[in-house]
């Protein structure tokens, strides 16, 4: 039995009831790429299928929808199926009645694949990415003892080395495909995780013997993008690093502050 298909469609989240002929039963939650199952058991008493499930709680989901999913302590609660509609008693975490509907073991994978289609896209070093907005190619991930521009023949701008600091860099090569200017250094957000440490990061538009984040990319023009972070020497051999980049969807919010309420691709690329 699964949730309904607007809430799939709506924002990612799949949830199944699942029983087995041994008396367990599993309430699994997928958000996007993400999967939470929870195993409980079930028993018949006469007509009534009666359900019990320990609590569940996610914080700080990672998502611009979805900052946190719970759900209570179920005890005997009363599951009603009729056909191929199934009712939950007071199953939601508010008290509401939850209803699913029967599916198919093919229905669940076409629904699961359609959750991860709308999660993060991974994406590799060396690797070619078009979208609506824009084409980039992320050329290199590295750890760096300076930042420079491309243009280092005179005077320049540059980021220098510190003391007991390292810089991780990822140089991108990226086209505007919309019809006005982009400023990815406020339009877009980023962020560093290496091994669990996570790190906001800087988006600069590198061009000559300069790099800001102030600077544009004109319609169907390619630029330098710089996405960077200073992070402790300590750190840095701990784990593979992965920069995760929000970028929007719509044209219009490509020459606008980001914020994560509009629509946007997550991009997850690892080195």
């Amino acid at each position: 039995m699964a949730s309904s298909e607007d809430a799939l469609e709506e924002t990612g989240i799949l949830g199944v009831f699942w029983f087995d002929e041994d008396g367990r039963f599993k309430n699994i939650i997928r958000i996007k790429d993400a999967e939470l199952e929870r195993e409980g058991t079930y028993s018949i008493e006469g007509e009534q299928v009666l359900v019990s499930l320990p609590e569940f709680k996610i914080d700080n989901y990672d998502d611009s929808m979805i900052k946190s999913l719970s759900g209570k302590v179920v005890t005997d609660c009363p599951i009603v199926i009729d056909g191929d509609k199934l009712t939950a008693e007071g199953f939601g975490s508010d008290g509401s009645d939850t209803t699913a509907t029967r599916i198919t073991d093919a229905q669940y994978q076409e629904y699961v694949d359609r959750c991860i289609a709308m999660g993060p896209k991974r994406v590799a070093v060396g690797e070619s990415v078009t979208t609506d907005v824009a084409t980039f190619t992320v050329d290199s991930l590295a750890y760096v003892n300076e930042i420079n521009p491309p243009d280092t023949s005179g005077f320049y701008q540059y980021y220098a080395d510190e003391d007991g600091k390292t810089y991780l860099l990822a140089k991108i090569t990226y086209t505007n495909n919309g019809t006005e200017y982009a400023a990815p250094g406020g339009s877009t957000s980023a962020s560093f995780n290496i091994g669990g440490n996570k790190y906001s990061a800087e988006i600069e538009v590198a061009a000559g013997s300069d790099m800001g984040a102030h600077y544009s990319v004109e319609a169907k023009e390619t630029a330098q993008l710089y996405i960077w972070c200073s992070v402790p020497d300590s750190v840095k051999d701990t784990a593979p690093a992965e920069l995760t980049w929000l970028i929007p969807t719509e044209q219009g919010d490509m020459n606008n502050y980001f914020m994560n309420s509009h629509p946007h691709d997550t991009l997850i690329i690892t080195a």
